[in-house]
């Protein structure tokens, strides 16, 4: 059990308040594109637990791919062995459709 879980929006909302400006929201930066970041927000529905917002908050991170290009470009990589990889990846993906084309 989360130590968020006892907490909900109702709670959370007037102890955020100046902080937020009465608005219960997370903001986490997404991609950057130029000079402009996208931002990913889940605002907080009124009565329900943190622990819920927190995984709506993880499951959008994770459909939008902010976590996954974090970790590709947590180190460089030079444009070979990135090439190299994704023949990998194509070459394995290939086989599979080969594979279980007949089934």
């Amino acid at each position: 059990m989360s130590r968020y879980s006892k907490l909900t929006a109702t709670d959370a909302d007037t102890s955020l308040r100046l902080a937020v400006g009465g608005r219960v929201s997370f903001l986490i930066s997404g991609k950057w594109k130029g000079s402009e970041s996208h931002l990913t927000e889940i605002r907080i529905r009124k009565g329900e637990p943190l622990d819920r917002a927190l995984r709506r908050l993880k499951k959008r991170l994770d459909r939008e791919n902010v976590i996954k290009d974090a970790r590709n470009n947590r180190y460089y990589e030079k444009p070979s062995v990135r090439k190299r990889r994704k023949m990998k990846v194509a070459k394995f993906t290939q086989m599979l459709k080969t594979r279980h084309a007949d089934a």
